[in-house]
């Protein structure tokens, strides 16, 4: 736990919550003899177990309440029950859980209670224009998911591109689109270039991005992260409110830049420079949805060994702000609880989880 906030006018008002740790998990300088390969998704149900995806070893980790492993399920592979690149892992309806296949483009469910296999829904693999293809699930209730497509990438495409944007539809249990696009979600740039031997993809430093997360009464909350600007949808896609908060833009200076960039090559150096790097730094990396409908934002990082989150109601009012080391990342609030993950001294993924001190 960092002692020293960064210094921020805009946030010296506002309340203090300490996160104090309760345990973690995979931290193997701590002795841990369970260890995780690449943590992508955690999960919650009603009664506090929760469920991590390591997505090197194609397994679901269940535990107890107290951080005490149950049992694990899954593995690698095409048949029932395997998974081949996990995105998403969700608790459904009665605590079943949902298991988001992105490569598969598949939704696996699995019983709640032994957490057997139950049934597999391969999803449409375009949308109505076939110009995209399922990424992700994000939602569900009455029957349909919430699922977010993405464009296919190719080197004819410009990143001003109309096809440059994700659109969040309504899936059926049959796995059919359900009607016109929800939302659409505009994408962050890339700079792709064609060669003999295939596409080259890179994240150009300091691009925005799109994000989107449900949240409690069948709510979804999406945001651009040029600034602190979440909308509110509901579930069929109906406008309902907005998140605003005030940031001071943090500049991308040359020497920031040479580190991002220095194990580029000199052409791939060139080529992101061509392309334009934006001049200052994203609002926030992520934001997380309490069961509260509050958002926990996560600011840019402005120095080193702190992160700086502020928690907003829906009235855009901040509530508190939390201090938390930069490589930690919350992914469920709920109770008096957060679930985070993050890297050990070691750079090794682990499980971390807090008590709130409210």
């Amino acid at each position: 736990m960092c002692e020293n906030a960064p210094s921020n006018d805009i946030l010296n008002s506002v309340e203090r919550l300490e996160l104090n740790e309760s345990f973690r998990i995979g931290d193997e300088v701590r002795g841990d003899t369970l260890l995780f390969g690449e943590i992508t998704g955690i999960a919650l149900n009603s009664i506090n177990q929760f469920f991590v995806w390591d997505d090197a070893s194609k397994i679901i980790h269940v535990f107890s309440e107290k951080g005490d492993l149950i049992r694990t399920f899954g593995r690698e592979g095409e048949g029932p029950g395997e998974f081949s690149s996990v995105v998403g892992l969700h608790i459904g309806p009665r605590d079943s859980i949902f298991v988001w296949d992105f490569r598969d483009n598949s939704l696996s469910v699995f019983e709640p209670q032994r957490h057997h296999f139950a049934y597999k829904i391969s999803v449409s693999n375009t949308d109505d224009d076939g110009s995209r293809s399922p990424t992700d699930l994000i939602a569900f209730e009455n029957n349909l998911f919430v699922v977010r497509y993405s464009p296919f990438y190719s080197s004819s495409m410009e990143t001003d591109d109309p096809l440059m944007y994700a659109t969040i539809h309504h899936i059926d249990r049959q796995g059919r689109i359900v009607g016109e696009p929800l939302l659409r979600l505009p994408m962050t740039r890339y700079l792709m270039t064609g060669s003999a031997t295939g596409i080259s993809v890179m994240i150009l430093p300091y691009s925005r991005d799109s994000f989107i997360q449900s949240g409690p009464g069948g709510l979804l909350y999406s945001g651009w992260n040029d600034s602190i600007n979440v909308a509110i949808h509901t579930f069929e896609g109906d406008f309902v409110g907005r998140i605003r908060y005030p940031h001071r833009p943090i500049p991308v200076t040359e020497a920031t830049l040479n580190e991002r960039m220095q194990h580029m090559s000199a052409s791939q150096k060139s080529s992101l420079l061509e392309a334009g790097i934006p001049e200052t730094k994203p609002a926030y990396s992520t934001f997380a949805v309490d069961d509260q409908g509050r958002i926990w934002v996560k600011h840019t990082q402005t120095e080193k060994g702190i992160a700086l989150w502020t928690v907003l109601n829906s009235d855009s009012e901040p509530v508190y702000e939390v201090v938390l080391p930069p490589q930690v990342n919350l992914r469920v609030v709920k109770g008096n609880r957060a679930y985070a993950s993050g890297r050990d001294d070691n750079d090794a993924p682990i499980v971390v989880v807090y008590d709130l001190g409210n």
